[in-house]
């Protein structure tokens, strides 16, 4: 929803003309019609350019998940296969798909942990996979993870941008498609199995959202706290979420904007919550050698997370913009609606999630962590922007058109820079690659049964560290008779599954046209700069959401 509040102008046309009431007659009439004129002429001026700015913003954000998404799917085109890789012979294959056909999976199994995780959306939409496909088919479920992280993506920088001007937020907006669209998480991306990291951003952040500003024990706040339970069922440091939301309620209860006993138990209930998922999530033995065995170690894996995606030794300066919004927002201390609280609270979110990485990977910058730190990025940028009132005055059409150029270099810049910080091109070439040669192992074995396939080959030779586990994954009847087509010729395909699968991948480009056209109809919507316009949400007379 959109929220233009820049009343200052109308009201102080209304103001003079009650203080004309002290003139004489006629003048004064005539000067109330006048004046009374002008006000109006000024708010319609104002709620255009409002509406303006919304109609813009919506587009921006359009263009967000449309150029996110077909940047998603085009790597899942370029670099996937319907081979099944690593963890999902384990996570799937062994502990959900082939106990669901053998009639001896029960809704209990669903909350089972794997590693310190329940993963249970990730066990739910391989069932729904397994039915609608007919087959163990892992391309599915990749495409629906680009459909999911597009979606959060969108959402999460639509929400963000809530306490900025109009020009401030299509920058923010800007910047944010950009880091979008890079796959930084590629590992994640190429991995059907891997949805559960995508659900405990969205479920964190829809979390947030709800619980900055609900009232204790509103209709809203339970389902915040739904969303917060959601985020423990997807990972383990999902138990953190009803935590941070518990801290955010805490400081707004320091300054004013909650009080009373309500809503200090809802506090408190929080609180209870979280060490209740702590309590349950098991300790595993054989992770403990991943874990950050001192204080220095994980200080300096959290200084190295912050500093993503720069080498800089002290690059955790990138969250200075984030610090200094904390600091204004606590000077303010605004009510509880301010949009300003829900930031707050993704940055505490994000600290929290690489602290406890920091602490359980010992700070290991592996791909499918990048995009906790992609969401730290966002809400920095959009900090930073917040900080800069002067932009609202300064963006028109062309020097946005000029700011996307230099971003764009930027960021390609980023991406080519090829170093284990940000992205290794190489590496989503080779991960296409390996599986042509993991496929075309697989399909020989099957053939022939002859175990020189699998056994003595190079790492990434074969989809799964072991070759006898593999082999005796592909010997397990039940397992062997839900292989896709590309290793099972003989497999029966559902034609209208395949066709939508099919479509969507090869038709990526669609997306990133339909996402360039709402990202130039955006611009060319772009209202004309108001230099009167303030931007900050908290002293502004013009604010967006």
């Amino acid at each position: 929803m959109t929220q233009c509040e820049n009343s200052v102008s109308t009201q102080q046309g209304f103001d003079r003309v009650r203080a004309l009431d002290l003139a004489p007659t006629s003048f004064v009439q005539a000067m109330k019609r006048a004046d009374a004129a002008t006000a109006t002429d000024r708010a319609g001026k104002t709620a255009a350019r409002c509406a303006g700015w919304t109609r813009s913003l919506s587009l921006a954000v359009a263009g967000v998940f449309l150029l996110a998404l077909a940047s998603k799917l085009f790597l899942v085109h370029f670099a996937a296969s319907q081979v099944p890789f690593y963890d999902e012979w384990d996570g799937e294959a062994a502990a959900v798909i082939k106990p669901f056909l053998e009639g001896h999976f029960s809704v209990a199994d669903l909350f089972q942990h794997d590693n310190e995780h329940l993963i249970f959306f990730t066990r739910l939409l391989t069932i729904l996979d397994l039915k609608i496909s007919g087959y163990w088919d892992v391309l599915p479920l990749m495409i629906f993870n680009a459909f999911l992280h597009a979606t959060t993506l969108a959402l999460g920088l639509w929400t963000l941008t809530r306490p900025l001007a109009g020009p401030r937020a299509m920058a923010a907006l800007l910047f944010g498609c950009g880091l979008a669209v890079i796959p930084f998480g590629h590992e994640s991306a190429l991995m059907g199995f891997n949805t559960h990291f995508y659900t405990l951003i969205a479920f964190s952040l829809a979390a947030l959202w709800l619980l900055a500003d609900a009232r204790a024990w509103s209709g809203r706040w339970f389902c915040g706290v739904l969303m917060a339970a959601g985020a423990y069922l997807s990972m383990a440091s999902g138990a953190l979420a009803p935590a941070t939301a518990a801290g955010l309620a805490l400081v707004q209860f320091w300054r004013g904007a909650r009080s009373g006993l309500a809503e200090a138990l809802a506090i408190v209930a929080l609180l209870i919550m979280s060490a209740l998922f702590v309590a349950l999530t098991p300790s595993v033995p054989e992770n403990a050698a991943f874990h950050a065995h001192s204080l220095s170690s994980f200080l300096f894996g959290l200084l190295d997370l912050l500093a993503w995606p720069v080498r800089v030794k002290f690059g955790a300066v990138l969250y200075l913009p984030g610090l200094a919004f904390a600091l204004a927002l606590l000077r303010d201390a605004p009510r509880r609606a301010d949009p300003r609280w829900f930031n707050l609270g993704v940055l505490a979110w994000v600290l929290v999630q690489m602290a406890a990485l920091s602490f359980g990977r010992n700070g290991s910058l592996y791909s499918r962590y990048l995009d906790f730190c992609v969401v730290g990025l966002f809400a920095n940028i959009v900090s930073a922007l917040w900080l800069a009132p002067r932009l609202d005055g300064f963006l028109n059409r062309r020097r946005f058109v000029a700011l996307a150029l230099a971003t764009s270099a930027i960021l390609a810049a980023l991406a080519g820079a090829n170093h284990g910080r940000v992205m290794k091109i190489h590496a989503i070439t080779e991960r296409r690659d390996d599986s042509r040669i993991q496929e075309a192992r697989l399909r020989a074995y099957l053939a022939t049964g002859g175990s020189a396939a699998l056994i003595g080959k190079g790492r990434f030779d074969i989809p799964y560290p072991s070759a006898d586990r593999l082999k005796a994954f592909l010997d397990d009847p039940t397992i062997r008779a839900t292989l896709p087509p590309d290793l099972n010729p003989t497999q029966r395909v559902h034609p209208l599954v395949e066709g939508i699968k099919s479509s969507l991948l090869s038709f990526w480009g669609l997306f990133l046209l339909a996402g360039l056209a709402a990202w130039g109809a955006a611009v060319l919507r772009l209202p004309s700069p108001d230099r009167g316009m303030s931007g900050n949400g908290a002293r502004g007379s013009f604010r967006i959401f």
